[in-house]
């Protein structure tokens, strides 16, 4: 553990953080210093579609207290219960359409990587732009 907390005390992340945000993550592993999850939305390319929503709606589910305690205990998510299925394939969809937003922001960071990515069928390019552009779609 303690060769982890020097690796992250190196980082060029991690000496951007106060004095008091530094100790916070070593000490008690505090997520809550960064960025606030719509502005990491936002700063990945998911800011103005589907995923706002879909966080909230998630975020909301999740945080619940008691009532999703009795909705996860009923739920038994098993992918043959017909109830499961459109939560399934939603949330499939939606690590579809992030997953293609990833690889995008990844080639325009690294050149390498855009360099391979173009190498690649030009049906699967056209498959991640497609859904990069649907991803970023504003919905109105």
């Amino acid at each position: 553990m303690e060769n982890l907390r020097n690796k992250i005390k190196e980082l060029y992340s991690s000496t951007e953080l106060s004095e008091k945000q530094q100790k916070s993550l070593l000490e008690n592993g505090s997520v809550k210093l960064f960025k606030h999850w719509d502005t990491i939305f936002k700063e990945s390319g998911f800011g103005n579609g589907i995923f706002n929503r879909i966080y909230y709606i998630l975020s909301v589910y999740s945080h619940s207290e008691g009532l999703s305690i009795i909705q996860m205990k009923s739920a038994k998510y098993l992918l043959d219960k017909k109830e499961n299925s459109s939560m399934v394939f939603m949330q499939l969809f939606c690590s579809t359409l992030m997953t293609a937003v990833m690889i995008k922001n990844i080639c325009s960071k690294h050149k390498s990587c855009n360099g391979r990515f173009k190498e690649i069928d030009p049906k699967e390019q056209h498959t991640v732009n497609f859904f990069t552009k649907l991803a970023k779609k504003a919905i109105a």
